[in-house]
């Protein structure tokens, strides 16, 4: 309980059972986060301190680990390509626009 969850940083993590939060959502049975970790550039992703509410039980999958797998899945590389592409679009335009309006 109210466990820090440092470990999940660049991971897409899987809630198993349980209750997580982070970022002010909560995450529970058979709901994912940690997904921008399909991004290339670090300073697109979001590194948000994580907390287990409850007793939680995690899957994980690292980011070379997913590589690895994807191999064998041509089609779903490209779809997580494709996300990675988008994910990283929206991201890129609210660093922009929150710089245009510093400025």
């Amino acid at each position: 309980r109210r466990e820090k969850l440092d470990h999940v940083h660049d991971k897409i993590c899987v809630v198993q059972r349980g209750a997580v939060a982070q970022n002010g959502k909560v995450y529970t049975n058979n709901t994912c986060f940690g997904t921008d970790m399909i991004l290339q550039d670090e300073n697109l992703r979001q590194t948000l301190p994580t907390i287990s509410l409850t007793y939680a039980e995690i899957s994980l999958i690292s980011r070379p680990k997913l590589d690895s797998v994807l191999v064998d899945f041509p089609r779903a590389r490209k779809q997580v390509c494709k996300a990675a592409c988008n994910m990283a679009f929206k991201r890129f335009m609210v660093l922009f626009l929150h710089e245009v309006k510093v400025q």
